[in-house]
């Protein structure tokens, strides 16, 4: 008598073995960590960028509100703040403020002017001011805004426009 046999199992195919699993999640892993590390340095770069630019934007507009109106307007910085602001035809005063940009608490701002020596860095109750006149350059002015981790936005202002003539990043 013969007895039926089993047909004889196949191997599987189309699967992935167990380690192929774990080193494929492993690698997973290790690419989110990285693209983690880098989403936070674009973070904290637009976190610092936009700040200065929005500083450029208040020296441009200083300097051209000074052309089309005829009259001083500058720039008051401060260790917290920094404001456009204009002052009053033919006076010391200050005149109608614009816009004020308050800096984040943990950022160090520093100041290099024309004919200054090296970078100043405000004390607390000090003002430094920068001033566009009608129809005349502007004194040059270099800002610099730093974290405690040691990024740095710096960016100097070109004397014709107030706008940007170099710009330097390390985010």
């Amino acid at each position: 008598m013969t007895t039926p046999r089993a047909a004889p199992i196949a191997p599987a195919t189309g699967g992935f073995t167990l380690a192929e699993l774990i080193v494929v999640l492993a690698l997973v892993a290790v690419l989110a960590t990285l693209a983690a590390g880098s989403l936070s340095g674009l973070l904290g770069e637009s976190g610092m960028r936009q700040p200065a630019l929005e500083l450029v934007s208040m020296a441009t507009d200083a300097k051209q509100r000074a052309d089309r109106e005829g009259r001083p307007w500058e720039l008051r910085f401060s260790r917290q703040s920094v404001t456009l602001a204009s002052l009053a035809a033919g006076e010391g005063n200050a005149g109608a403020a614009g816009r004020t940009l308050v800096w984040d608490g943990s950022w160090t701002v520093q100041l290099r002017t024309w004919g200054g020596e090296g970078w100043r860095v405000l004390d607390e109750d000090e003002v430094l001011v920068w001033r566009a006149q009608p129809g005349a350059l502007v004194a040059p002015l270099v800002f610099r805004l730093s974290d405690p981790a040691g990024r740095f936005v710096e960016i100097e202002l070109d004397p014709l426009t107030a706008g940007i003539a170099r710009e330097e990043w390390a985010l």
